[in-house]
């Protein structure tokens, strides 16, 4: 009886694995880190493991998950920079159905609305026709405070247009690539009647890349980046004076050493993997 029990249970197995694909990944590290005026350094190490898997109807449709476990602490090197503490247990997926050129995706309250990543909706669908493509972000339950945000884009040769709108918000935005120089335009109500005109411009040299921006309401931003083989730097400043320096080296094989230091008191380094 056992036997049969083992045979079925991996004929069960086998039929699973058979008809779905899944896949693991990762980043890890470990370093040490100084967050804030003030604080202590202390050591950091951590792991974040994401999860996926895939099955393919008869009819192509492609339904996918994902969703992914930690521990520890990793480092947010060149956004938030802080130390973002990972999740010990896996929680509601992400579930995606895709057919042909529509996406639908089911995530309760973790997909950023299109327009302020401050909220987030629960269902998510994205469309291609030709160069125009449709984003939509619905909150079902109606518990972030907005209900919907959309994103409507247009890409034709070297011009980019897109218009996005939230709630009493909206932003209408165009760029346009020359060679190694792309500009752009953008003007934004921000849902608060004060209307927002920025125009900026990126130029690639060679290993040196420039962007920066300005708006009428005394708002700019400017960042340098290098990179040269294995080492890449990144420095960034705006009109408040605040400004952070990024550096890594790649060590080949998925690992690099990294270190972020900013204004705010913030530094970071250590070693990093991707598996």
């Amino acid at each position: 009886m056992k036997k049969v029990l083992l045979a079925t249970s991996a004929l069960f197995l086998t039929a699973g694995v058979a008809s779905a694909e899944i896949t693991f990944s990762g980043t890890a590290g470990a370093g040490i880190v100084q967050n804030g005026t003030g604080a202590d350094t202390t050591v950091w190490s951590g792991v974040d493991i994401n999860i996926a898997a895939s099955a393919t109807t008869d009819g192509g449709v492609t339904i996918s998950m994902a969703d992914d476990i930690g521990g520890g602490n990793l480092i947010d090197w060149n956004d938030d920079y802080a130390v973002d503490a990972q999740g010990t247990a896996i929680g509601a997926p992400a579930v995606t159905v895709k057919s042909g050129a529509l996406t639908v995706t089911f995530d309760d309250n973790a997909i950023d609305h299109l327009d302020s990543d401050a909220v987030a909706g629960d269902l998510s669908v994205d469309t291609t026709m030709g160069g125009l493509t449709l984003s939509v972000v619905v909150d079902v339950d109606q518990s972030s405070g907005t209900d919907m945000s959309y994103k409507l884009g247009y890409a034709a040769g070297d011009l980019t247009v897109g218009y996005t709108a939230q709630d009493d918000s909206s932003k209408l935005s165009a760029s346009y690539k020359v060679g190694d120089m792309t500009v752009g335009v953008s003007s934004d109500d921000n849902g608060a009647g004060v209307t927002t005109n920025e125009a900026s411009v990126s130029y690639t040299a060679g290993n040196v890349t420039l962007k920066g921006a300005a708006d009428d309401q005394d708002g700019w931003d400017l960042d340098v980046a290098y990179s040269v083989g294995a080492i890449s730097v990144a420095y960034g400043t705006d009109e408040s004076e605040e400004w952070d320096l990024n550096a890594s080296y790649d060590l080949g094989g998925g690992v690099a050493a990294k270190a972020s230091l900013t204004s705010g008191d913030f530094m970071a380094a250590g070693l990093t993997f991707a598996f």
